[in-house]
């Protein structure tokens, strides 16, 4: 048995947490606190979350170790959530859990002897968290190509990483993979997109946007906290259908989430990107593999017109090295690992094997 634990930040660890268990089955289990809307067939844990509540203790020299990120001292809902991860992992004899993202939960699983893969993220991770989370992990994965890798990342941890590609993304709500639409794309439409896990495309920049195409209908879908009013803008929030949005609009602009950019390099289109403020450089670096790449072009400022001039300049053809894969290849690196887990003795067996 499998475990993945799939951070609440956005929905994207959830989704790919999702999409692997449609390739393991009854194989794998999910831990997360997130509210993401899971399919029925899903074995979810829900996990209570890490928030703080004001019942922490704040003690005088009881500093957060340099190993963590996040460790409150006495908050019991974070004492019942280790408890909970520990029991689900005894109750169901999981030999491996694949840990999208958390340092803390790579800790737990560590101290307490559990085999664990760490999902890398894009971006400059290299404080000391994150490589000992990397140095306690049976093997690392990253949901990109090896060529987006951050140019700072040491030799050792891409020797560790398990590179599967930009993965077949889901649609973002109703998490239904769908082939590309044969639809006609609407001129003068125009498509922003933007994830959960926060954002800076504000209703400022929505209606600079709206000022420099007033001939164009545009429509903004996933997380906008304040939006405008006008007669050629619709807000749809999170919808049911991305991809449907996405193969009708001419113009496309979006952040830089791995799912997100996943999905549209799925329907392959190319966009005008936006990369959001993210710890780590996360979707700069995404953002510069794709310009490097002439998969998109950078929104610089809020120049919206030179940014559709240079989307407009790029050979819309896609190549096949940069399209997503399924989830398969990696339901496969598992399923290899508990076998190798299961049948060697020694460490040596183990280190030969793998």
């Amino acid at each position: 048995m499998i475990g993945y634990y799939a951070h609440s930040q956005g929905y994207g660890h959830c989704s790919y947490a999702q999409l692997l268990a449609r390739e393991l089955n009854e194989k794998l289990i999910i831990f997360t606190d997130s509210d993401f809307p899971f399919d029925d067939s899903c074995t979810v844990v829900h996990l209570e979350n890490e928030d703080l509540n004001g019942n922490e203790l704040y003690l005088e020299n009881c500093m957060i170790p340099n190993y963590l990120h996040h460790n409150p001292v006495g908050l019991k809902k974070i004492q019942r959530r280790s408890r909970d991860i520990l029991n689900a992992v005894i109750h169901n004899d999981i030999s491996l859990m694949l840990i999208d993202v958390s340092v803390e939960v790579a800790t737990l699983c560590r101290v307490s002897s559990i085999p664990y893969a760490y999902r890398r993220m894009p971006g400059n991770r290299n404080d000391t968290p994150h490589l000992e989370a990397y140095r306690g992990a049976v093997f690392l994965y990253a949901f990109y190509p090896k060529s987006c890798e951050h140019p700072d990342v040491p030799e050792w941890i891409k020797e560790k990483t398990i590179y599967l590609g930009f993965i077949a993304a889901l649609d973002v709500k109703s998490n239904l993979e769908r082939p590309i639409e044969a639809d006609l794309i609407l001129e003068k439409s125009i498509l922003v997109i933007q994830g959960k896990g926060g954002n800076n495309f504000d209703r400022t920049k929505i209606t600079e946007l709206i000022q420099s195409f007033p001939d164009h209908y545009i429509k903004t879908a996933g997380s906008f906290n304040d939006v405008p009013t006008a007669v050629n803008y619709e807000h749809l929030g999170f919808v049911d259908d991305l991809s449907r949005y996405i193969a009708q609009s001419e113009i496309i602009f979006s952040a830089c989430g791995s799912s997100t950019v996943s999905l549209l390099l799925q329907n392959k289109r190319k966009f005008i990107c936006m990369p959001q403020v993210r710890p780590f450089e996360e979707q700069d670096c995404i953002s510069q593999f794709l310009v490097d790449n002439e998969l998109a072009v950078l929104l610089k400022g809020n120049d919206f017109q030179k940014a559709v001039a240079d989307l407009k300049g790029l050979n819309p053809e896609i190549s096949q090295e940069f399209e997503p894969r399924t989830m398969k290849e990696f339901s496969l690196e598992c399923t290899r690992y508990l076998q190798v887990l299961t049948q060697s003795k020694t460490k040596e067996q183990i280190v030969e094997t793998y």
